[in-house]
């Protein structure tokens, strides 16, 4: 069984050979283990669990005693949207060994994960900590990570395209025609960004899901899937007594749920993409600055991020509970610190784009100007505005110009 991994090739080194940033990364987290940091509390998750609950029986107890459409079409999706995005979180920490206290894949890991990511997300279980696995262990590598590899609808990194180029076809024809709609489309990814994460997103989740799981004949995602489908179809079917009110339902739902997708995206998104020799030479701990980003938010509000907030953290130390992110942060923070180039750029509003990751300069002569984003602790309602905004910054900060075309590196 796929594992989630928690040390880095540069664990097998010695320690005479690692820089001095990486061997007091290794002493941290000795330290921790040690001192039981990495043990789950309980209560923590079962209050997780109970949020999950609750904002399901509001959205069903929405749909079966209201019946003014701005709260049966409005608020019931939401509450729907916002469980379904809670238990994302819920697995994703069952599946990092966060959880329950027995690590590996015990039988309380796989219940946990299959309920909230196979019958209520609708995703596979074994297609994620596959996938989830190889990102944490080369974490935004151009061309490699499998949860980031949206090239040629999004560009991230110029370094991306020799290695996309050669698995086009040898025919000068088709390669010609296949550049002119990558130029198209990454000229226009600031527009598509947000159309697509909303509105294809989840269809691509859980198309990926299904295609994964029956080739490998995971039985219990299989299974797990498909009632997803039979209470989801049930509901739409018992709720509504029209079309127009189970598209409406439907589509403010999936909307709810792409908040999610913008998360998972904007931990990553406009910071660097390491190649193996710039990972080699950065070490493990840089290397993981570089690639994964912080975003500002208050205590009343780190519930909706759902540890997200505390990207690099989690990517130091993926099996620490979430409970802990925040009090580890302290510790991890001297070390990283000094090497992190902060700047704070104003945008629209006021808003404030605030890096917490590392902004190496490896492409910034061809790849423009990073843009870090921050919530900057404003609270839900305006955080998920934050995020929207931001992710149309990004790509417009990423966005190819057309005085790009005629560089060696993006021709054929």
């Amino acid at each position: 069984t796929t594992e989630i991994y928690t040390l880095s090739l540069h664990d097998a080194l010695p320690i005479s050979a690692l820089d001095p940033c990486t061997r007091e990364y290794r002493e941290l987290r000795r330290q921790l283990w040690a001192e039981g940091a990495f043990e789950p509390r309980a209560s923590f998750y079962a209050l997780k669990q109970l949020v999950i609950l609750v904002c399901l029986a509001g959205a069903l107890g929405v749909l079966a005693c209201c019946e003014a459409d701005a709260l049966r079409l409005g608020l019931a999706p939401v509450l729907l949207g916002l469980a379904l995005q809670q238990a994302a979180f819920l697995a994703h920490d069952a599946m990092h060994n966060g959880v329950v206290a027995r690590r590996g894949n015990t039988r309380a890991r796989e219940q946990i994960g299959q309920l909230n990511a196979g019958l209520l997300l609708g995703i596979s279980v074994q297609m994620w900590l596959k996938e989830h696995s190889e990102h944490h262990a080369y974490t935004l590598r151009p061309h490699a990570d499998p949860q980031f590899l949206y090239f040629p609808i999004w560009l991230q990194s110029l370094k991306e395209v020799p290695l996309w180029k050669s698995e086009l076809p040898v025919s000068p024809r088709a390669r010609k025609l296949l550049w002119g709609g990558v130029k198209l489309l990454t000229r226009v990814q600031h527009l598509t960004f947000l159309p697509l994460i909303f509105l294809i997103s989840r269809f691509n989740f859980i198309g990926i899901s299904w295609a994964f799981a029956i080739k490998g004949r995971h039985g219990r995602d299989l299974l797990a899937m498909g009632a997803h489908w039979l209470w989801y179809g049930a509901l739409l079917a018992c709720a509504f007594s029209s079309a127009r009110e189970r598209l409406i339902f439907w589509s403010v739902h999936y909307c709810a749920v792409g908040v999610l997708h913008v998360q998972l995206l904007l931990s990553h998104l406009s910071t660097e993409q390491l190649t193996p020799p710039e990972e080699r030479a950065l070490g493990l701990f840089k290397a993981q600055l570089a690639a994964t980003r912080n975003l500002s938010s208050a205590w009343y509000s780190h519930w909706l991020h759902g540890g997200l907030e505390m990207q690099i953290e989690h990517h130091l130390f993926p099996q620490l509970p979430r409970h802990q992110l925040h009090a580890v942060a302290a510790r991890a923070r001297p070390r990283g610190q000094a090497r992190r180039r902060v700047r704070r750029d104003r945008l629209l509003g006021g808003a404030r784009v605030r890096p917490q990751g590392s902004a190496l300069p490896l492409d910034r002569a061809r790849h423009g100007r990073l843009c870090m984003t921050a919530g900057g602790g404003r609270g839900p309602p305006r955080e998920v505005l934050y995020y929207i905004w931001v992710g149309c910054i990004v790509c417009v900060k990423c966005g190819m110009s057309p005085s790009r075309c005629g560089d060696d590196h993006m021709c054929m």
